[in-house]
């Protein structure tokens, strides 16, 4: 199942959403992998609060999260380093969660 414009549409307000991601690689246009470096610090020089963003947004993307070289998101951590501005995008983002992701589960792919 090959994610729809309205899912690519729908993660990059979600990103987008973060001011720690404003000008991260892969947010726009929509490129997971690229998001994905930079998350895991191989591309670019992310800080903190753009990296747990960043981790946070693929987990949204891809909740498996099979092929991802940046860690997984751990939500406390993520809390704890950002500013006001990037909780408040995660609390809205709690207040009205959506999942796009295990789209490589129902491809028959199963977790590792």
């Amino acid at each position: 199942m090959k994610p729809t414009d309205s899912d690519v549409a729908r993660i990059q307000a979600l990103a987008r959403s973060f001011p720690s991601l404003k000008d991260a690689p892969g947010v726009d246009p929509w490129d997971p992998d690229a998001l994905d470096l930079w998350a895991a610090g191989r591309d670019g020089d992310a800080e903190w609060a753009g990296r747990l963003a960043a981790e946070f947004v693929l987990k949204v993307w891809d909740c498996a999260g099979l092929d991802r070289v940046s860690p997984r998101f751990d939500a406390v951590f993520g809390w704890y380093v950002w500013g006001p501005a990037d909780r408040a995008a995660f609390r809205a983002w709690a207040d009205a969660p959506f999942w796009l992701g295990d789209l490589r589960w129902q491809e028959g792919r199963e977790p590792k």
